[in-house]
């Protein structure tokens, strides 16, 4: 199937579980698309679906425990990605992902409690970085932030 000509696709607030037929569709056009508020645990038909111009990735308020597919998907005009509200723990990914146009990423609401890997992590678009209401104690990892790698 086909939409050559699609920009927006809102499939939030659905009961939508299985994610896996986005494969079979041409998002040629495709700068937004927004999943949220479904029962998706598994997103790893991403790396399989063509998103040449995805510019807003919204998957916040899912089940989503595992986000590492991520590293093997190209979202080369990626602005935001909003994975707020799942059930997310381990942000490792950030470091190797390549979304050098990144610049909102939300994270809260999640049961992340080690952001050790921000020392790491190499978003030069980056503006606004959300982990509010997640099991975050030790911040000590602020110190040794460039944060000159992410704009203001």
């Amino acid at each position: 199937m086909k939409f050559n000509k699609l920009e927006i696709l809102n499939l939030g607030t659905n009961k939508i579980s299985n994610i896996n037929k986005l494969e079979n569709v041409d998002f040629k056009e495709l700068k937004e698309l927004d999943l949220s508020w479904n029962n998706i645990t598994d997103i790893k038909v991403l790396e399989r679906v063509k998103f040449s111009k995805l510019e807003k990735l919204n998957l916040g308020s899912n089940k989503i425990l595992d986000f590492n597919i991520l590293e093997n998907v190209n979202f080369k005009e990626l602005k935001e990605l909003i994975l707020t509200s799942n059930n997310i723990t381990d942000i490792k990914v950030l470091e190797r992902v390549k979304f050098n146009k990144l610049e909102k990423l939300n994270l809260g609401f999640n049961k992340i409690s080690d952001i050790n890997i921000l020392e790491n992590v190499d978003f030069k678009e980056l503006k606004e970085l959300d982990l509010s209401w997640n099991n975050i104690t030790y911040i000590k990892v602020l110190e040794r932030v460039k944060f000159n790698k992410f704009k203001n």
